[in-house]
């Protein structure tokens, strides 16, 4: 860490205070690398993250999904101060848990070292990196227009990072390839230097008191719900912070701050200290990758023509109706403001049926929260490449609406309703 070292407590109120939280377990995983700032033409980091959140097949994600131990799964840094600055960088991975993902929790940390290690052994991919380059540059030319305070706020702070060269694009851009920066980060990613922790969700806990700005219930105790135990390991100091906030014990000298399981900050500093089991580690040093686990194929949903048809002479305001028959009507509006290469399906889906009684209705968003799980595997390389899509319940039915540049919205649409 350069000899940079933080000797004294960030906090230490003499009594624990945890707020009321969504019913949710998590584990978070986090590495401490050097600082990444001067990095910011090639960003390594942004690149793993891809890798490792990516949910299309043979992915990670995909892997737990179909265990069903694993909801979401977020990895990367977020490039706030805390994770992205002089000093270092930290890089996490996040799982969100099912029941079953918490009595299988060894065997999904097992699954992240073995994709990991999938990664090591195939080493940078330049094609890869291409795309992603691409879309980003995409994305930078096409995003919707930003309020005046907001961009200020972002240009003031690339200031004290980038070149003046670089003050507008630099926080957004991939200029290089740089496989030497993103193998030095890969190989950070061990069993040795991770922190774990590990966020039970909480059923018991009374929660007495309540905030009068948002309302927020919250208990504050010298006997909290929960126990704490930090594991570490020998190697290069790895911890793994465990808390059960269904367990009643004392707090000890820690200090457990629960701002809520979305976003957890915990400052404890505990005289306990318990080892990783050895099994564990060793498994994680070991572990081969599932045979399920692929590298991402090419991405085929990556524009390539931008072009865009010029206007008629005479252009209809408002939506025409192009077609009709007894099934169906297909109405069309150009539009005339923004000319871009971008468009959207709307499909929507009347049925009388929606009406009858009160059960359907939760029968149908419960058919549209299932269809958006059966895509999602299938249309994750079209939502990297900002073709979007949303499945939701209207008056008299549910629609289907699919966006994003016209050369292959066609392909992204296709995928969908063959699936």
């Amino acid at each position: 860490m350069n000899g940079h070292r933080f000797d004294t407590n960030y906090n230490n109120p003499n009594k624990p205070v945890a707020l009321h939280t969504n019913h949710l377990s998590f584990v978070e995983l986090c590495w401490v690398m050097p600082s990444l700032l001067n990095f910011y033409r090639s960003k390594p980091h942004h690149y793993l993250s891809s890798l490792i959140g990516h949910e299309g097949k043979g992915s990670l994600l995909s892997y737990l999904r179909k265990k069903v131990w694993v909801l979401e799964l977020y990895s990367g840094n977020s490039e706030c101060d805390f994770e992205h600055n002089s000093m270092y960088a930290m890089f996490t991975v996040t799982f969100l848990l099912t029941d079953e993902g918490m009595k299988h929790l060894q065997q999904v940390l097992e699954a992240l070292f073995g994709y990991l290690r999938l990664l090591q052994a195939s080493g940078p991919n330049e094609s890869y990196f291409k795309e992603i380059q691409t879309i980003a540059d995409l994305s930078f030319r096409y995003e919707e227009e930003s309020s005046a305070w907001d961009y200020t706020e972002v240009l003031s702070e690339n200031m004290h990072f980038y070149p003046p060269e670089d003050y507008i694009t630099g926080s957004d851009l991939f200029y290089e390839y740089n496989p030497q920066a993103i193998q030095n980060c890969l190989e950070r990613l061990v069993p040795d230097r991770v922190n774990i922790m590990l966020f039970n969700k909480n059923e018991e806990m009374e929660f007495d008191q309540t905030e009068p700005w948002f309302n927020t219930r919250y208990c504050v105790s010298a006997k909290m719900h929960y126990s704490l135990r930090i594991l570490t390991s020998t190697g290069q100091g790895g911890l793994m912070v465990v808390i059960n906030l269904r367990d009643l014990c004392a707090c000890g000298p820690g200090v457990l701050v629960v701002i809520g399981l979305s976003e957890a900050s915990l400052c404890s500093l505990v005289s306990g200290v318990v080892e990783i089991p050895t099994d564990w580690l060793e498994s994680w040093k070991k572990v081969e990758p599932h045979p399920s686990f692929t590298l991402p194929q090419p991405n085929i949903f990556i524009p390539g023509d931008l072009s865009v048809v010029p206007l008629e002479d005479i252009v209809e305001p408002y939506p025409v109706k192009i077609h009709h028959n007894e099934q169906s009507e297909v109405w069309f509006r150009r539009d005339v403001k923004f000319q871009q290469p971008i468009a959207y399906y709307y499909y929507y889906f009347i049925s009388p049926l929606l009406q009858v009684s009160p059960q359907n209705r939760v029968m149908l968003d419960l058919y549209c929260s299932l269809l958006k799980q059966l895509v999602a595997e299938e249309a994750y390389p079209a939502k990297t490449a900002k073709l979007t899509y949303d499945i939701y319940v209207e008056d008299r039915g549910f629609v289907v609406k699919v966006g994003g540049f016209n050369d292959k919205l066609r392909v992204s649409k296709s995928t969908f309703f063959i699936k």
